[in-house]
């Protein structure tokens, strides 16, 4: 199963199985050649800081770096798992994640600080203990062990279904 990113700069790119990206724009791999040439290594993910809206289905997305993060990605219908878990936090990120209908499960780094701003229409959240059941369900939980260090914010809306932290 593919699944087809769309960036606002009108660029597109296609998820392959496995998370390999490949990016569908003529003249891309100029760009990426002049940029590898400018600062000595490979560029970041053509995906990061920009807006993906992903197609219905299962879909598991992982991050090693906060330049790799996009800014939102949104999907209508299905589960979504977003892995943050080995992302080392090293400047403010902010990223916003939306699930029309279906699951949204978010693995969060253990050691890093991070905010997730949330919402359920109607349907579950659990993180941890807590597990609240209902509509219009609204949040905010937070792990902060490094005081003044950077922070991972993540806004995750679910219209119906389950948001699951961890």
């Amino acid at each position: 199963m593919t699944v087809t990113g769309r960036i606002v700069q009108g660029a597109a790119a296609v998820l392959l199985a496995g998370g390999a990206i490949k990016v569908v724009r003529k003249g891309y791999d100029q760009a990426k050649d002049k940029v590898r040439e400018s600062v000595g290594h490979e560029p970041a993910s053509p995906l990061a800081g920009e807006a993906v809206e992903v197609s219905s289905g299962h879909r598991g997305l992982s991050f090693a770096a906060v330049d790799e993060l996009p800014k939102r990605i949104a999907m209508r219908t299905g589960d979504l798992s977003c892995d943050f878990a080995a992302v080392p936090v090293t400047a403010a990120a902010v990223v916003a994640l939306e699930v029309g209908r279906g699951s949204l499960r978010l693995a969060l780094p253990k050691n890093q600080n991070w905010v997730v701003a949330w919402s359920v229409g109607r349907g579950t959240f659990v993180a941890g203990q807590e597990r609240r059941v209902g509509s219009r369900l609204v949040g905010r939980n937070a792990h902060t062990p490094l005081p003044g260090a950077p922070t991972l914010t993540v806004t995750a809306v679910v219209t119906t279904g389950l948001l699951s932290l961890r």
